[in-house]
This record gives C-alpha cells, structure tokens and sequence, in this order.
C-alpha cells in the first residue's frame, strides 16, 4: 500500500470512527450548576448558560469563572478527540493534536466545581 493509499485509509477510518462516537466537546460545570460551558477541540466555545444566581456575581468575577471552566472544558473535548482518533491515528499524528494545543486528559469530568462557583457544604 503506497502512502497516499494508505493515508487515505487513515481518514476514512477516522471520519468512520468520529462519526460512531458523535460530536466531540467539553463540558465543564461550576460546583453549584449556575455557569455552564461547552467547547469544541481546541476550545472553541459551542455554548454559555449563566443562571441567575451567577448574574449576581461581581461581573470580574463571573468572567474569570467562564474562562476557568472554558479551560477545562477544553481539555475535556481533547481527551475525547484522543479518545476517539486513538484507534486509527498513529503516535505522530496524535503528538501533532498535543502540538496544536489538543491535550490528552485524564479522567476531567463535568461534574468538576469551577473555582469560585462551589456547592455548599
């Protein structure tokens, strides 16, 4: 197989593999549910909700806490995109996602309390 053969093979399989999977994003959410975010690979945002209690923070605040969770959002949707390309890209493909700035992540779940936003104990 030359390699124009075999890269086109490559991207089949992985459009095939990303199209089983579904949309890949991050969701982060503030520990008391109020800022939510969702990010596309790479972190572009696809989503905002900002409940009403959020409203009431202190608008410096508030913007600090989108980015927070924007961030981590981010790092979740890379670790889906590796997650999902692992099977069908080779280890130099996957290093070139790190090297555009889409990281693998360990384990972030949605459920994770933002910095400032955090469910009373």
């Amino acid at each position: 197989m030359d390699d124009v053969t075999r890269a086109a093979a490559g991207i089949k399989a992985t459009e095939e593999r990303l199209a089983r999977v579904g949309p890949v994003a991050g969701r982060a959410t503030s520990g008391d549910g109020e800022v939510v975010v969702e990010v596309s690979p790479g972190g572009g945002l696809r989503e905002v909700r900002i409940g009403p209690d959020a409203l009431r923070m202190n608008t410096d605040a508030l913007a600090r806490e989108i980015l927070a969770l924007a961030r981590r959002a981010e790092r979740v949707a890379g670790g889906q995109l590796h997650h999902a390309v692992s099977g069908v890209l080779g280890r130099t493909a996957q290093e070139e996602l790190v090297a555009l700035g889409i990281e693998r992540a360990e384990d972030e779940g949605d459920d994770e309390a933002g910095p400032l936003l955090r469910r009373p104990l």
